[in-house]
């Protein structure tokens, strides 16, 4: 039996409740997959859960003109968009040449800067934008306010969202708060807390939930951005403390840390390993999304495919928890019945 005008609206309008009324979010929560070419598989990747992936991280030479690094774009481009994410081309990373970054803010025709990072994203089909992922001494540097509000200009009329990737020690030497606002989405990197001089030893986790929530606050507090245009990091690493005077702490992706540490996962920490383990990884799930921030993980190239021990799998579990939870305690849950017919009208 076909449901009735008014059954109809009310199945609906309890969908758009289930959907949409969260604290601080509208609509489904932004879960960003960041993925240097270096880890992009050729057999597949575990975009469980994801709503958009950054990838690439095209190296910058000296004359302005970024290296191709196109197969890696539309690779993970072709793979993201089958898998219906949505793809941003991340520029900076930690394996940037970060000089070539800065003599560029501080040396270069900003506007003709910033019109050839917007041409080269533009140039890959059904990509939304781009994100900067520079380090402090990049972001410091005073012109880069120009360059950001350059960039903003010359992708605006391209229809092109710019993203931003940032250390909070970076946002404070570089005094952005304003700048801050002309981004689309800023991703906090709250994780690696690590020795700056030997000796190397880590004696307490550098990425604990206590760090997202001081950043946050930062970010939303002191800075007054709306926590809808945020998501908080979380790393997919771990780090190990170094008895050689000359290396600093080694990294530790987490399928090696699965692989090594089976049954001390719940935990942060293993024989000298520091990591966020489950139980720290639903603290920070929750925290973001009680918050109305996104998450973003870094890098989704570290996880293990597949189900056991898969940390893309965890969060998207944790988030569906939490998720579902808050529809009950309003009194918003949707009955399988109510879902078959909603599946109907759609």
């Amino acid at each position: 039996m076909q449901p009735t005008l008014f059954v109809r609206a009310r199945l609906l309008q309890a969908l758009l409740l289930a959907t949409t009324q969260m604290p601080g979010c509208s609509g489904t929560t932004r879960v960003v997959g960041y993925l240097p070419c270096s880890r992009v598989r050729r057999d597949y990747m575990q975009y469980e859960g994801l709503t958009h992936v950054v990838c690439g991280w095209p190296f910058l030479r000296k004359d302005g003109v970024f290296d191709d690094m196109g197969w890696c774009i539309e690779k993970c481009r072709r793979d993201a968009n089958w898998n219906k994410k949505k793809v941003i081309v991340g520029f900076g990373g930690g394996a940037e040449n970060q000089k070539t970054w800065l003599s560029l803010i501080r040396e270069a025709d900003l506007g003709f800067a910033a019109k050839q990072l917007v041409d080269f994203v533009k140039a890959f089909d059904k990509v939304v934008g781009f994100d900067l992922d520079l380090d402090d001494d990049v972001v410091k540097e005073p012109r880069f306010k120009d360059f950001v509000t350059r960039l903003h200009t010359v992708a605006s009329k391209s229809d092109l969202q710019i993203w931003g990737t940032f250390r909070k020690s970076g946002v404070e030497k570089g005094n952005l708060p304003l700048t801050l606002r002309l981004f689309d989405f800023v991703t906090l990197r709250a994780f690696d807390y690590l020795p700056q001089r030997p000796p190397w030893q880590i004696f307490d986790t550098p990425s604990s939930d206590s760090i997202a929530v001081q950043e946050l606050k930062y970010y939303t507090g002191t800075l007054g951005l709306d926590s809808s245009k945020l998501n908080l990091g979380l790393p997919y690493h771990g780090w190990a403390s170094s008895d050689n005077a000359t290396l600093g702490p080694s990294q530790w992706s987490w399928s090696a840390i699965a692989a090594r540490f089976g049954d001390d996962l719940q935990y942060d920490y293993a024989d000298r390993v520091w990591f966020n383990g489950y139980t720290t990884m639903r603290k920070k799930v929750t925290l973001a999304l009680q918050s109305g921030v996104g998450l973003a993980m870094f890098d989704i190239g570290q996880d293990i495919l597949g189900g056991t021990n898969s940390m893309t799998i965890f969060i998207k579990k944790v988030k569906d928890e939490v998720r579902g939870k808050e529809a009950h305690d309003r009194g918003d849950v949707i009955t399988l019945e109510q879902e078959h017919s909603i599946a109907a009208l759609a």
